[in-house]
């Protein structure tokens, strides 16, 4: 059965996360096996969990080909194309060495600066950061889908879409809740957005785990006020209350 392969393989690479790099290696190679052997008959957000952790796995277990790869040829470093001069929409940010900060502000602010690209078609968003979890901190990330765009928002509570059909994010069907608040420490976040004609499929993964993951019609994203961005085509980064670190940002297509 391919969703017990599945499960097999999702088994091995999350005990893959915690272990050495000569150990990792030997239980992603196990968990790529059941992936392999499940994705044909796989289909839905299955199908793209299981593509997007091949992804990750083969960028531990082949590193040099992964390299000349036309897709990461393609890779683009967005955090290196931002001027803070001009693309900050509000609060106030700044550099420190590659990373960006959104500088800690008072509760209820908003600090948000475009990245100057415009996705075209289906993509993929690497993105690492470092955020306090507490009253401040919360991520957020504008990911542009066609004419309009999803916010992906990362709390120490819960994350999720901002809006989804007017519902909020802590009660649309994309929610992920937490029994445990996520630390401080560095994170890996890989987003994948697949558009087919008038649909899109949002697929996320945290540290390696699978994450939020929502399908749905692309109308069905309505605007996630109180948030605001001028260019919804240009993907963006922010936070309430700043105090978080955005490390990497990088950009990629996806066929």
């Amino acid at each position: 059965d391919p969703n017990d392969q599945k499960r097999t393989a999702d088994a091995w690479f999350a005990v893959a996360e915690d272990r050495s790099r000569t150990e990792q290696k030997s239980l992603l190679a196990r968990a790529s096996f059941w992936y392999r052997a499940a994705l044909p008959r796989l289909a839905g957000l299955s199908r793209d969990d299981a593509e997007h952790k091949l992804a990750q796995i083969k960028k531990v277990l082949s590193p040099g080909r992964a390299s000349n790869t036309s897709h990461s040829k393609a890779e683009l470093d967005l955090l290196s194309q931002v001027d803070l001069s001009s693309h900050v929409i509000a609060g106030q940010w700044r550099r420190q060495g590659s990373a960006l900060i959104a500088v800690k502000t008072q509760l209820g602010a908003m600090p948000r600066v475009a990245l100057p690209f415009t996705p075209q078609g289906s993509y993929q968003l690497d993105v690492t950061f470092t955020s306090p979890f507490d009253r401040h901190g919360t991520i957020a990330i504008w990911l542009p889908v066609g004419p309009t765009g999803a916010l992906l928002s990362i709390h120490g509570k819960y994350s999720g879409i901002f809006r989804i059909d007017n519902q909020p994010m802590h009660r649309n069907p994309a929610t992920v809740r937490y029994a445990n608040k996520l630390g401080p420490a560095p994170h890996d976040l890989s987003v994948r957005v697949l558009i087919k004609d008038d649909r899109v499929r949002i697929l996320t993964l945290l540290d390696g785990n699978s994450f939020v993951r929502w399908q749905g019609p692309i109308d069905s994203l309505t605007d996630p006020t109180p948030w605001r961005f001028p260019n919804k085509r240009a993907i963006a980064l922010g936070s309430w209350g700043g105090g978080v670190v955005y490390h990497r940002g990088t950009y990629r297509p996806v066929d």
